[in-house]
């Protein structure tokens, strides 16, 4: 007997009953455990495909308010895995192929914002033809056999797909989430979607039902927009392109301080590591305690403790009965310099890429429908300074 396509739903099925017709097949498709336990691949941890982002055959939901950066992150975080590069200082096994649905802003944005962060020419694909719901998925259906290498889709954004849907209601959104993971779960391609959060940038907007359908759950706030951020004091209302990512989901779990500096998001504690804002703190006044100091410069206990003692060693900072003060300002200290000044402004979404517009973009990659490679000028990678 020739085996039977194997359809959705009959995965969980024994092989003895997937090459029998539906018709004579037992009701029951469930297997006992030591059936499961014989399958190696069910015992498989899933493996971080982009760190900080997506995680292999997951869904992954990052949110943001409008124009707070989400669309630049994770460019920035797909174009650095396009090349193999450390994403946010991580260590990649291989370079990621992924597709991005650009169908919330001008091709020609996208375009340009993944040439200025350097991605792959030949592993990033890039399409703005899908307008609806219908669309997507006959585009990504095409676009995925295609390119069998691609392991990642990007939908930029979520919104313009659930245009008519009242995400307030769970009957009416869960249909979609959920076709969307059943989709990418049967082509066994990670994705993530780009979404919005509310007004106050707490959380997805929406019903709770949205994160529930979803594998992994992330939220870019600005600073000041978590309750603990952890960051200076957010006095002033300038937004200094400091960002919080929450991550919250089934593999991906943690809060990650981003600041946005020359170009690129890096790690607050690398842009600004802790050496650096007890100095400042201190030379803002008088420290009581080391702890009192530690508290102000909003450093780790036990690792600004380790520092505080080495400064004090080497004579940066005087230790008497009055307490902590800072012996003297060294060379190239920076606390006199607004903390604003040092991290640019997180420029509107569309403005920060004119400086490449204009410039040619060509590529003898093979035209696939629906899809436009992205081509242009070979750039130098652009590294954070530190």
């Amino acid at each position: 007997m020739a085996e039977l396509t194997l359809l959705p739903g009959d995965a969980g099925l024994p092989p003895e009953e997937r090459n029998r017709p539906p018709s004579t097949r037992s009701l029951s498709p469930a297997r006992s455990l030591g059936d499961l336990l014989a399958d190696p691949s069910l015992l498989v941890e899933p493996e971080i495909l982009i760190p900080f982002l997506a995680v292999t055959n997951r869904t992954t939901l990052l949110s943001g308010r409008e124009k707070s950066g989400k669309s630049t992150l994770t460019a920035q975080l797909v174009a650095d895995a396009t090349r193999g590069r450390d994403v946010l200082g991580i260590p990649i096994p291989a370079p990621r192929s992924v597709l991005w649905y650009s169908i919330d802003e001008p091709l020609g944005d996208t375009v340009r914002r993944f040439q200025g962060l350097d991605a792959d020419l030949t592993r990033l694909f890039i399409s703005d033809a899908p307008r609806t719901r219908e669309e997507l998925f006959s585009c990504m259906s095409a676009d995925l056999s295609s390119r069998p290498d691609v392991s990642l889709v990007v939908i930029d954004t979520l919104s313009r797909l659930l245009s008519g849907v009242d995400v307030n209601a769970a009957e009416k959104v869960e249909p979609v989430i959920w076709s969307l993971v059943d989709f990418f779960r049967q082509h066994n391609v990670a994705a993530v979607l780009l979404f919005h959060t509310g007004k106050k940038g707490q959380e997805y907007r929406g019903s709770t039902s949205i994160g529930a359908t979803v594998d992994e759950i992330l939220t870019l706030k600005r600073r000041g927009e978590e309750d603990r951020d952890d960051f200076d004091s957010v006095e002033d209302s300038d937004d200094d392109g400091r960002r919080v990512l929450v991550l919250s989901g089934r593999t991906l779990r943690d809060k990650v301080q981003l600041a946005y500096h020359s170009g690129r998001y890096g790690l607050w504690d690398a842009l600004h590591p802790p050496r650096e804002r007890i100095i400042e703190a201190l030379a803002e006044g008088p420290a009581k305690t080391k702890t009192e100091l530690v508290t102000r410069a909003k450093v780790q206990k036990k690792a600004g403790l380790q520092l505080i003692g080495e400064l004090i060693f080497t004579g940066e900072i005087s230790e008497t009965g009055d307490g902590l003060s800072l012996t003297r300002l060294r060379a190239g200290n920076r606390a006199d310099t607004p903390l604003g000044s040092r991290f640019p402004s997180v420029p509107p979404e569309g403005t920060a890429r004119e400086p490449f517009a204009g410039t040619s973009t060509t590529t003898s990659e093979p035209s696939v429908p629906g899809i436009v490679p992205l081509g242009g000028v070979e750039r130098e990678p652009v590294d954070i300074a530190i």
